[in-house]
């Protein structure tokens, strides 16, 4: 198992359990990180022997336990960092604003896009000590936080596959392009003025410390809800767009993340939720 010691993670053994109701008033409970494997590391007879030998040869008892696990046993645990849970940012929405330092909101967007980071490899970018700093302030900010895994259970990233397929594709495909509108801007007429009355402009050195002009309206800074839903439909088409590609190019092998796709055809998660509705992504 994994126990906290300060501000790292250890592994360990566990040597007797005992029920709530057997323990005593001198025990104190400590809490846990994580169980790391539930079959026993040693069995009963060997947990017997490292005894007698402790008592024997007035040895600590976890000086002997420890020699008799299999080498490297206690050496493939990864300490990771992932967002918790209750706090995790919806995808395309942004960092939120409790993250305070810049590196603080670096690591969030770096676990946004790649969902867990191997502490060793946070040290690797940054140095122990500077990695130490980070780890202390992403814990206490709440939005981080860290788990202890063996590499034979890993997590599986769960990543974006296209379900839909011929005609079905197609007939979504010619939906979503119909919301998109296909017409430009009717052109309108300038008028000119004859030659014999035109004037040449004259030469005018521009203003350095001129503001530039603004829009006379704010029309152009808000979406009718035909432009949502034209923004939508294209946003949508340009994923569906990159795992077509990415099938046709790599044969199945390379793999889109959620937070990946939605940040790089900028959806959010009620967009892509919506393609899920549709049998279109799984």
């Amino acid at each position: 198992m994994a126990v906290p010691y300060g501000e790292r993670l250890v592994e360990g053994i566990t040597w007797h359990t005992h029920l709530a109701d057997d323990a005593g008033d001198g025990l104190e409970l400590r809490p846990i990180s994580a169980i790391l494997d539930v079959e026993p590391a040693l069995l009963p007879h060997q947990q017997a022997l490292a005894e007698w030998m402790s008592s024997y040869y007035v040895t600590p008892l976890s000086k002997i336990a420890f020699r008799m696990l299999p080498r490297g046993l206690l050496q493939r645990t990864r300490v990771v960092l992932h967002l918790a849970k209750n706090e995790a940012p919806v995808p395309g929405e942004g960092i939120p604003e409790q993250a305070g330092s810049l590196r603080l909101q670096a690591l969030i967007g770096l676990l946004l896009v790649d969902e867990e980071l191997h502490v060793e490899k946070l040290k690797q970018m940054l140095g122990p000590k500077r990695a130490r700093e980070l780890l202390s302030e992403a814990l206490a900010s709440g939005l981080v936080e860290r788990e202890a895994q063996f590499p034979g259970t890993k997590k599986l990233k769960r990543v974006v596959r296209l379900v839909a397929e011929g005609d079905k594709l197609a007939q979504w495909r010619q939906q979503a392009e119909a919301q998109i509108p296909q017409s430009l801007p009717s052109a309108t007429a300038i008028t000119m003025a004859p030659d014999n009355v035109r004037r040449r402009p004259k030469k005018t050195t521009p203003d350095p410390w001129a503001m530039p002009a603004m829009p006379a309206t704010a029309d152009v800074l808000t979406l009718t809800p035909q432009d949502r839903v034209s923004l939508q439909a294209q946003r949508q088409l340009a994923a569906i767009d990159l795992l077509q590609n990415d099938r046709a190019t790599n044969g199945g092998n390379a793999f889109w993340t959620p937070n990946k796709l939605c940040k790089a055809c900028k959806l959010n998660q009620a967009q892509l939720q919506a393609l899920v509705r549709e049998n279109i992504i799984a």
